[in-house]
């Protein structure tokens, strides 16, 4: 008994100075940002429109604005090493490229053309791999590329990724009568031959939208709901798993089997990362990042904003970069800190312990733009309310809490980005 409670004091006292929240940065850009990548938790660089590249040596902290030789969308950006950066451009009416610098930005040399717009990534050893119109592999940091496979140039595809060494997938839209439906391309002897999926083993002939591996066998995939030739706002979370190579009418195909997680996600996805662990983010078209620690089995909002968000690049399961529209930038932290007690808001939550809901009890002085949080005991935000308006006086908030583990929370009221006042709630079942 006395070690469950000393327990409980310790991890309340962890949670009392520990709380992590995306946070914009500030940009030297105002370009849509489209890829973002890290070598470490230091050196970054982030691309997008008009030949826009931007690159920070201190976590974040600062970013400046890198001079690159066109001004050509830029669609990824990769690094292979601490000084070596490869950057792909892209274009439907002109030749695409591989960039390739090795002195962490300060010049540049074209290396590899095609006519299709280039998307690039690494795999785990550091061997790079880029889709065009063909693959390419490169073994030496992006120096000289070999053509693995010409791809079906009926089909546009937006994505190339490994889950480990063997085992890689190239991922978008193949043409259909009325409308695109996605597909993939699957390698499991790193990349010495490549083959397609089998359409009918999607549920439906949705569109493709973004993909993450978490394994060898496991991929999780949105797939957007196509209003004929157009993307809509809505996808669908399907998981990929057991896959088998058979014999087709022409060569060899991926069989696979596929389970709809969320049949219907209102948002047009962008980007998505999954972890073994369950943990999951993904954002789109309207500006929120969602995270989920069930595979995307539920899904809460942990940033709220206007502007569309389209690449991810995450650390770890906690921290991270997300990169947008208007040059936005943030960044996702376990931010430890203490926090003046003559900024804080006094807040109370009862019932506390809470099985199913509680409610939160604080009052402030002035009108207040704010958002909530709940966060667990290593610092990850396990539910969060959008920010709204908050008038003057005494403030009552429902928070339904069912679907969280039992333990000790910290709840947090956000106004200015900062935390104002926070909690402890402990659930009990």
């Amino acid at each position: 008994m006395k070690a469950n409670l000393l327990l409980t004091l310790l991890l309340i006292c962890a949670l009392n100075n520990c709380f992590a929240q995306w946070i914009q940065q500030s940009s030297p850009t105002t370009a849509s940002l489209k890829a973002v990548s890290f070598y470490n938790n230091r050196i970054g660089f982030a691309v997008g429109d008009k030949g826009t590249v931007i690159r920070t040596k201190n976590g974040g902290q600062t970013w400046e604005l890198i001079k690159f030789p066109v001004s050509d969308n830029l669609t990824s950006v990769v690094l292979p090493d601490s000084g070596i950066v490869i950057v792909t451009t892209g274009s439907d009416i002109a030749e695409s490229a591989v960039y390739r610098s090795s002195n962490a930005g300060n010049s540049w040399q074209r290396v590899l053309t095609d006519t299709r717009p280039f998307y690039a990534a690494k795999t785990p050893s550091k061997r790079l791999v880029s889709i065009s119109d063909h693959i390419f592999e490169s073994s030496n940091a992006g120096k000289n590329w070999k053509d693995l496979r010409d791809l079906n140039n009926t089909s546009t595809y937006s994505y190339v990724g490994f889950a480990d060494e063997q085992h890689g997938m190239v991922s978008g839209n193949i043409s259909g009568i009325v409308t695109y439906s996605a597909e993939f391309i699957r390698t499991a002897d790193s990349g010495k031959t490549w083959y397609n999926s089998y359409p009918y083993d999607f549920p439906n002939a949705n569109g493709f939208s973004t993909l993450s591996p978490v394994s060898a066998d496991t991929v999780f995939m949105f797939t957007n709901y196509y209003k004929g030739y157009s993307p809509g706002d809505s996808c669908q979370l399907v998981m990929l798993t057991d896959f088998r190579l058979r014999r087709g009418l022409a060569d060899y195909e991926w069989h696979f089997k596929s389970t709809v997680i969320t049949n219907s996600f209102p948002d047009r996805l962008h980007a998505s990362k999954f972890f073994g662990t369950g943990i999951a983010y993904t954002s789109g078209e309207k500006g929120v990042i969602y995270r989920s620690a069930s595979y995307g089995k539920r899904w809460a909002k942990e940033y709220t904003g206007k502007t569309p968000l389209n690449g991810f690049y995450m650390l770890n399961e906690n921290s991270g970069y997300a990169v947008g529209n208007g040059g936005l930038i943030l960044k996702r932290d376990t931010i430890v800190k203490n926090i003046a007690v003559k900024n804080m808001i006094a807040v109370k939550a009862y019932p506390n312990p809470a099985t199913d809901r509680t409610t939160l009890d604080f009052s402030i002085d002035k009108q207040l733009k704010i958002s909530i949080q709940l966060v667990d005991e290593r610092g990850n935000i396990v539910l969060s309310q959008p920010a709204k308006i908050f008038e003057k006086g005494k403030q009552q908030v429902g928070l339904n809490v069912q679907s969280l583990h039992r333990g000790v929370y910290q709840v947090n009221i956000i106004a200015g980005g900062k935390v104002m006042g926070n909690a402890t709630l402990m659930i009990v079942r």
